[in-house]
């Protein structure tokens, strides 16, 4: 799992969208404060920008 997440990881910060699995389905991830990531994800989703997006954090101090 090691070189999985640390290519996950190097994806991320280089501004790339990457899939990860959940209970049910494949989501789509990126650094939420990477605009162009941003709008790639509404792009593959074919999501208008006005539709928001959830994001995850481990923290609620993360957000601010």
């Amino acid at each position: 799992w090691t070189e999985i997440l640390n290519a996950t990881v190097k994806a991320l910060k280089a501004g790339q969208v990457v899939g990860v699995p959940t209970d049910t389905i494949y989501g789509l991830a990126c650094v939420a404060q990477n605009s162009v990531a941003v709008k790639r994800v509404y792009d593959i989703k074919g999501r208008n920008g006005d539709k928001p997006l959830a994001i995850c954090v481990g923290e609620i101090q993360d957000i601010y």
